[in-house]
């Protein structure tokens, strides 16, 4: 879709969207929708091919911040999960066929070392539930699903699981989504609305014009460029800071980079009838389960493999998964790990490797109860007259932050 032509306007109602991951993406739609000319840019040769497509992509429901008792994790989560589907079902027109993108639902397993109790994460599960019910009113539906209920209940321990580590299961109606599959929608979207996407272009500053702003970069063959909007919506996920800097916006609290690597492949035979799984509450991973038979697993302690506190994480970073011995060492200690608490795992046969940026908000890492890592509330859209930044925080999150882009508007 490079070099798609987007429909003539003035300058009063040009938009310059940076960033295709999923917030920019979202943002364009909606700006689309709202009537703005939408220019698109990106480092990336196409949208929605970097941090983006390389998580689990869990729609969270607020289950995995139990640790933050002020419920306002939860609850933010919660809302954006309840909004996902509904604004990408109308900015796609109703494109998306949710049920067969999503993964098996999560089931949560209590680490023997959980820094939560079991009765403790049952407690706010139900305030969960009780929170639900006010969306459920509203006609909203989670990814093309409409529970009755999000009660969770223990179950007994599945008998593929070591109950040396193990403590406890609690079954949950928690779902994450296929990147790939969503991928070809998204991008379709772009093209029916008349998004213009620049790709392969880096943002070095922005700067305000006569009217709106100026922004200013090169290609990746090194030859600058510049572009002029009326506003500018900075959704970039690992140069969001350094480009607010340029117009002296400057962060008030720490914050950290995060590197974290993941794998995709199939589970050993012994295991394909395995569903999705998180490990709580602590440094521990997940096993996704997604529709085409491809699986996801990570295991922190082993995944992260870069730490930054910089305006901007290293440039090296994309290409660590690219190191044969690096490579091995870490996947192998993953499926290690993996294999300790669902024996057999470390058969698992890895068809991708991943890497991916995670911005959060805080100093210190998960092992850390106080750890700000555990509050993903502070995040949302920050606009400064005309310009606006965007904290997407989760990727849950990315659909319900561009209304309020757009709501901001007016």
């Amino acid at each position: 879709m490079a070099g798609q032509v987007a429909p003539s306007s003035s300058m009063k109602d040009k938009a310059l969207v940076l960033g295709a991951g999923i917030q920019g993406i979202c943002c364009a739609l909606a700006l689309r929708k709202k009537g703005y000319d939408v220019t698109l840019i990106d480092r990336s040769q196409e949208p929605f091919s970097q941090t983006s497509m390389k998580g689990e992509a869990k729609i969270h429901l607020g289950y995995v911040y139990a640790n933050d008792r002020s419920f306002r994790t939860a609850s933010l989560l919660l809302k954006s999960a309840m909004h996902f589907g509904p604004l990408l079902d109308a900015w796609t027109n109703h494109q998306i066929n949710w049920r067969s993108i999503c993964s098996t639902p999560f089931t949560y397993i209590v680490h023997r070392d959980s820094m939560v109790a079991v009765d403790t994460l049952q407690h706010h599960y139900d305030r969960i539930a009780v929170a639900y019910k006010a969306y459920q009113q509203q006609g909203l539906h989670y990814v093309g699903h409409s529970p009755s209920q999000l009660l969770t209940q223990c179950q007994p321990l599945p008998s593929y699981l070591n109950p040396l580590l193990a403590r406890a299961a609690i079954a949950t109606p928690e779902l994450a989504i296929q990147t790939q599959l969503l991928k070809p929608v998204l991008i379709g979207a772009l093209q029916q609305e008349y998004v213009r996407f620049l790709p392969n272009r880096r943002v070095r500053t922005v700067e305000r014009a006569p009217v709106g702003f100026r922004i200013n970069g090169d290609t990746i063959t090194g030859q600058s460029w510049s572009d002029e909007g009326s506003i500018v919506v900075n959704c970039l996920w690992d140069g969001r800071l350094q480009l607010d800097s340029s117009l002296g916006l400057h962060p008030k609290q720490p914050w950290v980079y995060r590197l974290k690597h993941s794998l995709l492949g199939h589970l050993p035979q012994k295991l394909t009838h395995v569903a999705s799984h998180t490990i709580v509450l602590g440094p521990f991973g997940d096993l996704v389960t997604y529709p085409d038979g491809l699986t996801y697993l990570s295991w922190y302690p082993t995944c992260l493999r870069g730490w930054s506190d910089q305006l901007q994480p290293p440039d090296h970073w994309p290409n660590q998964t690219q190191d044969p011995q690096s490579t091995q060492d870490w996947q192998q200690a993953t499926l290690n790990a993996l294999d300790a608490i669902v024996p057999g795992l470390r058969q698992f046969e890895i068809k991708q490797a991943n890497a991916g940026v995670i911005f959060s908000w805080g100093e210190t890492d998960i092992d850390d109860p106080d750890s700000l890592l555990h509050y993903r509330y502070n995040i949302g859209v920050n606009g400064f007259d005309g310009y606006f930044s965007v904290d997407t925080g989760k990727f849950t999150s990315a659909p319900y932050f561009a209304q309020s882009l757009i709501d901001q508007l007016g």
